[in-house]
């Protein structure tokens, strides 16, 4: 069955702005020495309001982002006055890199409309349309009802259950020097190297030549195509999926790109991915 893509055009997004609650997702890494929240102040989308994917996480976990309780997620989402019925468009100020996760998160906590917004704000000020400066104040609500999609996430004891099941596809988003073991990790602690039974798709390369918008339709179909080709027992469409990367940002691109393509496949993100899975002895995790 073909699934509504969850991305939406500039212009499209543009030419009916009204009905959508819209949000600047991004995020960077701390190596990238940059302000997400000060550079969304500075401009953003017409009323845009900032989702701030390291604030809206699980901060008694040692790990990077990981998916806030329901409870606390229903605080964040009150706080920002979003209503279960509205309907959500995310971007980022790179193109395509964090607002996949914010849409995962809000999937994952059950809310039906959301979608990412193709290019993010660089294609849409490429494309001309407004931005602006001003800080629109929300009032905050109290009545947000989160309900958890569980298949839509998967923890540390699902991927070890599924590490060796020839009919799940663990998809890596990180780079291939860093999937190799080629490249050291920057968490101290962890080690290097990738989840046993994975394949390596970089998110960078579902990405068109302008670095900012998704490829097509057909040619995404080929990436995923050749990174399953490992699980060669199973056509692509009879696969399940767990998406990993470093900390739970990019591997949501993935799960973005398997929806985008009309798949109907179960997709999982590791949540904890690579900070948490390479934290531990390989040993200890697969007998």
């Amino acid at each position: 069955m073909m699934q509504k893509s969850p991305l939406i055009t500039s212009q499209s997004l543009n030419e009916t702005y009204e009905p959508y609650r819209v949000f600047d997702a991004s995020f960077y890494l701390s190596n990238e020495n940059k302000d997400a929240e000060k550079l969304y102040k500075e401009t953003h989308l017409p009323h845009a309001g900032f989702f701030d994917i390291a604030k809206i996480s699980d901060k008694e976990s040692e790990y990077p982002n990981m998916l806030p309780s329901p409870e606390q997620f229903e605080e964040h989402m009150n706080a920002l006055g979003i209503a279960n019925e509205d309907t959500l468009v995310f971007y980022d100020q790179k193109g395509l890199f964090s607002a996949a996760r914010a849409w995962w998160m809000m999937k994952t906590m059950g809310h039906e409309n959301v979608y990412v917004l193709d290019g993010g704000l660089p294609g849409w000020q490429t494309a001309g349309y407004p931005v602006d400066s001003d800080i629109v104040a929300t009032a905050p609500t109290n009545d947000y009802v989160a309900k958890v999609q569980p298949e839509r996430l998967a923890m540390l004891f699902d991927v070890q259950m599924v590490v060796n099941d020839p009919s799940v596809c663990i998809l890596d988003a990180r780079s291939p020097v860093r999937f190799n073991g080629k490249s050291p990790e920057a968490r101290a602690g962890l080690r290097a190297g990738h989840i046993p039974n994975s394949a390596n798709l970089h998110y960078a390369s579902l990405l068109a030549e302008d670095g900012i918008h998704l490829k097509s339709v057909d040619a995404l179909k080929k990436n995923l195509s050749s990174a399953t080709d490992y699980r060669a027992s199973l056509a692509m469409t009879d696969l399940s999926f767990v998406m990993s990367c470093g900390s739970g940002v990019t591997a949501c691109i993935l799960a973005l790109v398997v929806e985008h393509c009309g798949f109907s496949n179960p997709v999982a993100v590791y949540d904890g991915s690579w900070a948490e899975w390479g934290s531990y002895d390989e040993k200890d995790l697969v007998g």
